[in-house]
């Protein structure tokens, strides 16, 4: 008598190897998404110090004096927040004081202003660090 089909053996053989490659598949493509959204926070954090930075920059250039609040939830230049989608922690030197979050700086631009500020989201940061001086 010939056989014509797989066993049952046969089967069971062929889906266990399939799950198998199936899940290491899976397993594979999702390190993958885990490791792709873990780089997009980090750059747009960086993205908003890099934003954040050159408004700064700009304001100390161009005016001879500006108002600077970093509270929690916001960073705020001349009344106008400047962004607000993230948590802030600041430490800015101005006039030889120290501020923190929280506390409205009126930054006289003939004077250096350093800041430390770090943006954060989850459990991603990103430390922004400059300090701003005009040139004599």
């Amino acid at each position: 008598m010939k056989n014509h089909g797989f066993s049952l053996i046969e089967v069971l053989a062929a889906l266990a190897l399939t799950s198998m490659a199936l899940g290491l598949v899976f397993s594979i493509w999702h390190s993958g998404v885990k490791q792709g959204n873990g780089n997009k926070s980090e750059v747009l954090l960086q993205q908003e110090a890099q934003i954040i930075a050159e408004t700064l920059r700009n304001a100390h250039l161009m005016s001879s004096s500006y108002k600077l609040n970093v509270d929690e939830d916001k960073v705020v230049l001349d009344n106008k927040v400047l962004s607000g989608r993230f948590n802030y922690q600041a430490e800015i030197t101005h006039q030889e004081t120290l501020y923190g979050n929280s506390e409205e700086i009126l930054v006289n631009t003939r004077k250096p202003v350093s800041i430390k500020l770090v943006i954060s989201s989850g459990d991603k940061s990103y430390t922004l660090r400059t300090t701003l001086a005009r040139g004599t």
